[in-house]
């Protein structure tokens, strides 16, 4: 009873998180007659990232507390990281692409949703979740879980490839999450939720990044300021890391390898599904990591076919002008990110799925060591791929700006709004007839 409500307060407050995060960093909610109004400087801003509450919970007390830039900048001081945040808590798959659709419908919407022409996107863990009963009663649906949030992953890349929003997409791999250790154990004996806040130095050196940004608009002397600045503080980081995650797992390797040992099937049958089932009982955000795992490999190659490939898409509606759709190749770019929030121990047993707790504030968010981490590996990506620079001024339908055409998506030549050939599909995965009865088969031993 005790492990069942420390799971059912986890994902009470997991979704007391969700609900509560800051959204106006995606519209300006403010202002109802202007929904999709974003905050965008057409001449400075870099990328804008989509995605959950992972990017989103990126400058909240007890997660991230200060940003994109900030965290961008301990690992690049040298670039004015101008970052646009449109990630929200609780987004799903079809509620990205429902934000991208919605804000480029018409004239109007697609004058105000302003996004740079680099969007980095890390989505999909949600839809995991909400399926997390269906997958603890029956594994066997992963597979239509991953088959979904990929297909609706691709929606979302294929609505930024239309030429007439004419984005670069660098998509990013999903985390682990905290789970069942075969060395640390369940998640109750080795998991302290919020364990790490920012140090008296680490605050004063964002003070600081803060207080030069203003005076000093990033001039020559602010670079050299934060790059003194910023050598300490990689320093304070990575020895946390380094220091702390081996001692995690140091009185703990009597586990290993000890699950499903002792277990039996009620009846007499099936002893690999009742494994399953006490295996994860007390950890069953473990299902989760465990999909994402194999879902990364979808998404490496989804986004390797999308990046390959010119498509046209003809949209034929009867009585009205065929209107062509371009889907232009080389736009996609993929960085995995799930090993290296792996906990080391267990991943030198294949065991990916195990999050590493010091980089994480609750079981399925990252903290500010986190953080750093995830800019720690995108910005050699970002660098390389040109994203820390913008092109020269160039003039689009009279506005002077860096990006194509000011950051709004083009207007359509036939009709108002912008027609995308794919559309998501619900992530609900409903149980079939012959699922049920496979229930039936494992809790009474009655498979006709």
């Amino acid at each position: 009873m005790k492990n069942f409500i420390l799971v059912a307060i986890s994902l009470l407050l997991i979704q007391f998180i969700e609900l509560k995060a800051d959204r106006t960093s995606v519209v300006d909610q403010k202002d109802a007659t202007n929904p999709c109004l974003t905050d965008f400087d057409p001449n400075s801003t870099l990328i804008t990232f989509y995605g959950d509450s992972l990017g989103d919970l990126i400058d909240s007390p007890l997660y991230g507390y200060f940003g994109w830039d900030w965290y961008l900048t301990t690992r690049e001081p040298r670039v004015r990281w101008d970052i646009q945040n449109l990630a929200v808590s609780g987004n799903r798959t079809p509620q990205v692409y429902e934000l991208i659709r919605q804000c480029s419908s018409n004239s109007q919407k697609r004058k105000n949703f302003r996004t740079a022409d680099r969007v980095a996107l890390e989505i999909g863990g949600n839809d995991y979740l909400s399926n997390l009963a269906t997958l603890y009663y029956m594994p066997w649906k992963f597979a239509d879980v991953d088959q979904r949030v990929t297909y609706n992953t691709r929606v979302i890349v294929r609505a930024l490839r239309n030429s007439l929003r004419n984005k670069q997409i660098l998509l990013m791999g999903n985390f682990p999450v905290i789970s069942k250790s075969p060395i640390l154990g369940d998640m109750e004996d080795y998991f302290i939720w919020y364990r790490y806040i920012p140090n008296g130095q680490i605050i004063d050196k964002n003070r600081l990044y803060r207080e030069s940004l203003v005076e000093n608009q990033f001039t020559e002397g602010m670079i050299n300021t934060l790059e003194l600045m910023v050598v300490g503080l990689n320093s304070i980081y990575n020895s946390i890391v380094d220091v702390f995650t081996p001692i995690l797992g140091s009185n703990n390797t009597a586990n290993l390898f000890t699950i499903g040992n002792g277990y039996k099937s009620p009846t007499g049958k099936d002893l690999w599904y009742w494994v399953h089932i006490k295996s994860w009982q007390k950890t069953p955000f473990s299902l989760i990591s465990i999909g994402m795992q194999f879902h990364q490999l979808s998404l490496a190659k989804m986004a390797e076919e999308e990046n390959a490939n010119d498509l046209v898409y003809e949209h034929i509606e009867p009585g009205k002008e065929t209107v062509t759709v371009y889907y232009p190749a080389g736009k996609v770019q993929w960085i995995p990110l799930f090993k290296d929030f792996s906990y080391p121990p267990d991943s030198n047993f294949d065991r990916y799925y195990v999050a590493n707790p010091v980089l994480f504030a609750d079981p399925i968010h990252v903290n500010h060591i986190g953080y750093f981490k995830w800019a720690s590996l995108i910005t050699p990506k970002l660098k390389n791929m040109g994203w820390d620079t913008l092109p020269e001024l160039a003039m689009y339908n009279g506005e002077s700006c860096r990006n194509w055409n000011c950051g709004s998506a083009g207007e359509p030549p036939i009709g108002d709004e912008i027609i995308d050939e794919l559309q998501p599909q619900p992530v609900e995965v409903i149980p079939s007839n012959i699922d049920w009865l496979l229930l039936i088969c494992f809790f009474t031993g009655k498979c006709w």
